[in-house]
């Protein structure tokens, strides 16, 4: 009885006071004994048990206190009419303002009272989770909005004002860096379009500089060209003069001989000396016309006249195989000049057609009124003004650039030798020039020649009927 369970032999002593235990109670003792130790066993390891969970949960609070308080943001427990019920999170200026039993709306603005008071009454009546920015004062603040029971509302509340204000300084950051941004962009345009009209004044003070450049150049080579012609036409004007003289003399003791020599057979050697000395007399008269000094009857003249009347001459002159076209202005004005001469430079033009044109093509001449700018006067070596122009144009073999440059130089040819005298084109260039006009010659190997004439205009009454006298062909180039 002694070694059973000390509560086992409190209770047999309560029921059994004389300690008479029945017999077949008195098998069971052992296993109820046994039950008895099992339990206090079982017992203590449950109040060990439980000590060491109270520990546990006691750290865990503590711990649990200590990481809220550490936590950033503030968890308030809310009604839904803003009254604080709990407050947990880091102490600071403004959660000692929020106490519980105190209205949290009265630490907000005007205006974030009530959108926070709407969002309550949302949360805590749809049940459903939500977000919302306050501001109070100076501070601006992140709430996250979670319903509980009862119809409260859990509040985590987190400070952003440092971040409020640095995004708000990023985007002036943001906005000025645009604006330098573009600031830069404009002074890089105007840098820009500065700079091409930089670029295109240089290029334009270039293009002037070469223009001038070649101006004098063209000018410097219009001159040396002006100056060789004036020296050959003063050199051949000379003897061409001297030449006439004695060209004279004999035509005059050449008559007297025949005068006197009729029926005499040296008569016929009398005649030839003659004729030779007027032929020499025309190339004479050429050198004087391309000299300038030759003696000029100007009169006032209707170029389309004279260019009809001679189509006929000159048709049978430069043969069936080429044609001749007349291409003549019906308002031409009248112009002042030899009118023989000027026939003369129509007959000289028309024969160096006809030799640049063996084989057969055609022959324009064209007339029309001209009005001359000071730029192409200069460039003629003319008076700006009002000009009629004759143009003889071919479809021959044309002229190599090498040599139009000498084209209008006495005795210059490209014929054979014997072929030309080299003067019919050097007599047109004296009679042009003479007038007060000038000549020019468009002209490319296989692209035929044009060559211009330009007389200045004159007003008055004009004699068609052109001047008597016997024209003489000469050889073209």
């Amino acid at each position: 009885m002694s070694e059973l369970h000390s509560l086992l032999r409190r209770q047999l002593k309560r029921f059994f006071p004389d300690d008479r235990i029945p017999s077949e109670l008195d098998a069971l003792l052992p296993a109820i004994d046994q039950a008895y130790r099992q339990f206090d066993n079982d017992r203590s390891m449950l109040e060990r048990s439980l000590d060491l969970s109270s520990q546990e949960l006691l750290q865990a609070n503590a711990e649990l206190r200590a990481l809220v308080s550490a936590f950033p943001d503030h968890i308030l427990r809310l009604r839904p009419s803003g009254t604080i019920l709990d407050v947990k999170g880091a102490p600071s200026e403004q959660s000692r303002r929020w106490l519980p039993g105190h209205d949290f709306l009265e630490t907000l603005d005007a205006k974030a009272r009530t959108a926070l008071l709407e969002a309550l009454h949302r949360v805590a009546t749809a049940q459903q989770a939500g977000s919302i920015e306050l501001e109070a004062a100076t501070r601006f603040y992140e709430a996250r909005l979670l319903p509980l029971e009862d119809t409260q509302v859990l509040m985590i509340l987190r400070d952003v004002t440092e971040r409020h204000y640095a995004e708000k300084q990023l985007r002036a950051s943001q906005l000025a860096l645009h604006e330098a941004h573009r600031d830069l962009e404009r002074r890089v345009e105007e840098r820009t379009a500065a700079l091409g009209r930089a670029n295109d004044e240089l290029r334009r003070e270039m293009a002037e500089r070469q223009a001038a450049e070649s101006a004098r150049t063209q000018l410097e080579e219009q001159l040396r060209h002006a100056q060789k012609m004036e020296a050959i036409g003063r050199l051949s004007g000379g003897i061409a003069h001297d030449f006439n003289n004695l060209l004279t003399a004999i035509r005059g003791y050449s008559e007297l001989l025949l005068k006197e020599l009729v029926g005499s057979p040296l008569r016929a050697d009398v005649e030839e000396i003659f004729n030779a000395a007027d032929r020499a007399a025309t190339l004479t008269g050429q050198l004087l016309a391309f000299s300038r000094r030759q003696i000029l009857t100007p009169e006032i003249v209707v170029l389309n006249q004279r260019v009809t009347d001679m189509s006929r001459m000159l048709d049978r002159l430069i043969g069936e195989h080429i044609a001749i076209d007349l291409l003549l202005a019906s308002d031409l004005w009248t112009v002042r000049a030899d009118a023989a001469q000027l026939e003369q430079v129509l007959v000289n033009l028309a024969l160096n057609a006809r030799d640049a044109m063996p084989d057969g093509g055609r022959l324009a001449i064209e007339t029309t009124n001209r009005d001359v700018k000071p730029a192409e006067a200069q460039a003629l070596e003319i008076a700006p003004g009002q000009y009629v122009e004759l143009r003889v144009r071919d479809t021959g073999i044309g002229i190599p650039p090498e040599v139009q440059g000498r084209i209008f130089e006495p005795f210059f040819t490209t014929k054979p030798k014997g072929a030309g005298t080299g003067l019919g084109l050097s007599m047109v260039y004296g009679f042009v020039k003479q007038s007060g006009g000038a000549i020019s010659l468009d002209s490319a190997p296989g692209k035929g020649s044009t060559f211009s004439l330009l007389l200045p205009r004159t007003v008055g009454a004009a004699d068609r009927t052109p001047t008597p006298k016997t024209l003489a062909p000469q050889p073209g180039r």
